[in-house]
């Protein structure tokens, strides 16, 4: 998971505490659950911080768009490494 990879960075800081903070309470859970499995260093806590609704449907428009994006990606048999943006907007550009 990129997240956790990124959250090892707040490892190299020296700081009383570390936090990481999620904007939906799944992905919160989730890296929780990395904590009890060892997954992820205990040092790091994890908060929960409520977007507004407004936002929070800009957000779930723009999930969706990259959704259609990346299945017509794997339908035009792009490979996966092959996936810049460029490709990307050509590929949206053509649908």
């Amino acid at each position: 998971m990129k997240i956790r990879s990124d959250l090892y960075f707040l490892l190299l800081i020296d700081a009383e505490g570390k936090v990481g903070v999620f904007s939906e309470r799944d992905m919160l859970d989730q890296f929780k659950r990395e904590v009890e499995g060892g997954r992820v260093p205990s040092e790091i806590e994890f908060a929960f911080a409520e977007i507004p609704a407004e936002l929070r449907r800009r957000l779930e428009k723009a999930r969706e768009k990259e959704a259609r994006r990346l299945l017509l990606l794997r339908l035009s048999g792009v490979p996966v490494g092959a996936w810049t943006t460029s490709a990307r907007a050509r590929i949206t550009l053509q649908s």
